[in-house]
């Protein structure tokens, strides 16, 4: 195997890696969150248990004071006072555990942040490669992970076919009510959002992605890598559908890195739409920006 071979599969096995390091590290993230939220609603009903029991503790020492107290008031002030003691110790408690979720939080945006970091050190690493190999060795990889979404053209008229065909027939939708799709997708985003990884598609605002609603069902289609005649299939439902003008407005508002994972800055991003659709079609059309569930 020649070295270019060799560096070439190291660096699609450590996109693959850092990729999977950022899905636990976003996994963490929303653990870590919910448990936040979840000590955050503890600690407001301890405080509120506290202040109640405070509240009643003053009132039954208030009852126990008075000169025709009988002896079992001064038995609940005492137990009503034991009880604010032991409210107010647990909304502390709370109120600490409230703290350690935050901090655990910050801890998991951290490691978010420091896995994107590697994510776009690896992309880096290949873009220097595929200039050190003169385009040839590194394409293949760049194209396998969709980070070069077009192929080596020999001319521009294959170029322009090749994007005149990402441009698709109308389709019309039978009812309001949601229905089933299906759409082809290159790997990858195929694996990525198979995963989790990928929560939001982006596409030019025409087939089935310029009538899709809320609550239809995508399903996604790849060919397989090491068996071309098998097709691997994946569905999602549709959470939300929202349209911008250009894929430029898209990526600002969505962001880039959710919609293409691994995809080392916005220039990257553009450059790649830019490739497999025709500018005509995208001012004409717009494009639409597609969340699962």
């Amino acid at each position: 195997m020649s070295n270019n071979n060799k560096n070439n599969k190291k660096i699609e096995k450590e996109l693959k890696e850092a990729n999977k390091d950022l899905k636990n590290a976003n996994k963490n993230l929303e653990n870590a969150n919910k448990n936040a939220k979840k000590a955050k609603s503890n600690s407001k009903k301890a405080t509120t248990k506290a202040k109640t029991a405070e509240k009643n503790a003053k009132k039954a020492v208030k009852d126990a004071s008075k000169k025709d107290a009988k002896k079992n008031t001064k038995k609940k002030a005492e137990n009503a006072e034991k009880n604010a003691k032991k409210a107010k110790s647990n909304s502390k408690k709370a109120k600490n555990e409230e703290n350690n979720a935050n901090k655990e939080v910050k801890k998991a945006e951290k490691k978010v942040k420091k896995v994107e970091k590697k994510v776009e050190k690896v992309i880096n690493n290949a873009n220097k490669a595929n200039n050190a190999n003169n385009n040839k060795e590194l394409n293949k990889l760049l194209k396998n992970l969709n980070i070069n979404n077009s192929k080596n053209n020999k001319n521009t008229k294959n170029t322009k076919k090749t994007k005149k065909n990402n441009v698709n027939r109308t389709v019309t939708r039978k009812s309001n009510k949601p229905d089933k799709f299906e759409s082809w997708i290159r790997e990858p985003w195929f694996t990525l959002i198979k995963e989790n990884v990928k929560k939001v598609e982006a596409r030019l605002y025409d087939s089935i992605f310029a009538v899709l609603i809320k609550g239809d069902e995508v399903e996604f289609k790849t060919r397989d890598k090491m068996n071309k005649e098998k097709i691997k299939t994946h569905k999602v439902i549709v959470k939300d559908v929202r349209k911008y003008k250009n894929f430029k407005e898209l990526l600002q508002e969505e962001k880039f890195y959710v919609i293409l994972p691994g995809v080392p800055n916005m220039g990257c991003a553009l450059s790649l739409f830019n490739k497999i659709y025709p500018r005509q079609a995208e001012e004409e059309k717009g494009v639409v920006a597609i969340e699962f569930e």
